[in-house]
């Protein structure tokens, strides 16, 4: 059965976060339901995901604490909730520790991520499952979703479609981004070969909804010039730059490739003007500061840290209607160089000096000493971290 705690592994749901009801996350998920009013209970049958959009939250007498109540009563498996300035704005902390004490998982998602990708994912993988559990051949299915990766299973199930998967292994994403019409078929999976064979490099894919995941053996460093040739001829199809190819980690053990595909999410999970600055193939071992941020599954001394640096000129902005902190992002991100940044922002650079000047006059640090710089950097690069999760 697809569960809860299987959302977070799914492309689609890369900017979502679990903010209560972790002991649920075993909790099976039978079907989507996106309620577009309050009177849904009735056709609710248990075993669903509840995603409360915009036409839920704006209905009459709408209260999200009654409505998580009413989910756990008619054994919902959990909630997906959209967050932004129209949708779910603040979560009451008698709802999170109702969640926490029934074990009824919520989920929050940016209200700009598209539903239609969530919808399509989950219900590939709800039939996928289902079909799982009378076909054992599915590799890579086993990989994402299984219980336990067995490596003696695994090893006997790739030898019988004539694959090695004896580390070491990588796993890849292909990512169509929203807005790009594509046509999954034999002849475009066997198009995205090409470079791999043309390296003699075996691999095999496994599509689902607007997305298709690989593996590859990666004891050959050719394998990054097959990547990036699959990337420049998927973009040159659609004529597009948004078709991205994220890349998992190298698996020394075999008990590591669902690990690997985890690390394919985390690296679509980044800031949307950071991954253009990676180019289309996006390596997780390449990640650098990011790689780290990754590892805080409790987020608060991320936020704790990112307040002590940047809490003075983040306030102020608020107060004064101002643009500090975006001046400060853009700034650092030019290599600190008044023409380069006053571009960027279309602002004349005295104006952009009298930024500066107000910066550090606000946080006490100066930009010209390397240590504060950095300090001021780091804190930038997490807030922007933080608010795509």
């Amino acid at each position: 059965m697809f569960k809860c705690k299987d959302l977070m592994n799914l492309t689609s749901m890369s900017k979502a976060s679990l903010i209560a009801g972790e002991k649920g996350l075993s909790n099976a998920i039978r079907w989507v339901y996106k309620a577009e009013n309050l009177d849904f209970f009735n056709w609710i049958k248990g075993g669903e995901l509840l995603i409360i959009s915009s036409s839920l939250i704006n209905s009459p007498g709408f209260n999200l604490s009654e409505l998580i109540e009413c989910a756990i009563k008619y054994n919902m498996s959990g909630a997906l909730m959209l967050v932004g300035p129209d949708f779910i704005r603040k979560i009451s902390r008698s709802t999170l520790r109702l969640a926490d004490r029934e074990g009824f998982p919520l989920f929050t998602i940016p209200w700009n991520v598209p539903l239609v990708d969530v919808f399509i994912e989950i219900g590939h993988n709800i039939v996928y499952q289902e079909n799982l559990e009378n076909n054992n051949n599915n590799i890579l299915s086993r990989i994402i979703y299984g219980e336990k990766i067995n490596p003696e299973v695994l090893i006997s199930e790739s030898e019988k479609i004539g694959y090695d998967i004896n580390p070491p292994q990588q796993i890849f994403t292909i990512y169509f981004a929203e807005g790009i019409m594509t046509d999954i078929d034999d002849k475009l999976l066997e198009n995205i070969k090409k470079p791999f064979k043309e390296y003699e490099l075996k691999t095999f894919l496994y599509c689902y909804g607007n997305n298709i995941v690989g593996i590859v053996r990666a004891d050959d460093e050719r394998v990054n010039s097959a990547y990036e040739k699959a990337s420049e001829y998927l973009n040159s199809l659609y004529n597009t730059s948004k078709i991205f190819i994220a890349v998992g980690r190298v698996c020394t053990e075999i008990e590591e490739l669902r690990q690997s595909y985890t690390d394919c999410s985390k690296c679509l999970s980044l800031p949307d003007d950071i991954i253009p600055l990676r180019g289309n193939v996006i390596y997780y071992e390449k990640l650098g500061f990011y790689r780290l941020l990754f590892c805080f599954d409790n987020k608060s001394p991320l936020e704790d840290f990112v307040n002590y640096v940047l809490g003075g000129i983040l306030d102020y902005d608020r107060k004064n209607n101002t643009e500090l902190a975006e001046t400060l992002s853009i700034y650092l991100k030019n290599n600190c160089i008044i023409t380069n940044t006053a571009k960027a922002l279309f602002t004349h650079k005295n104006t952009i000096k009298y930024r500066i000047q107000r910066i550090e006059e606000i946080t006490g640090r100066s930009l010209s000493d390397p240590y504060s710089k950095n300090e001021l950097y780091n804190a930038v690069i997490i807030r922007e971290f933080l608010r795509n999760r």
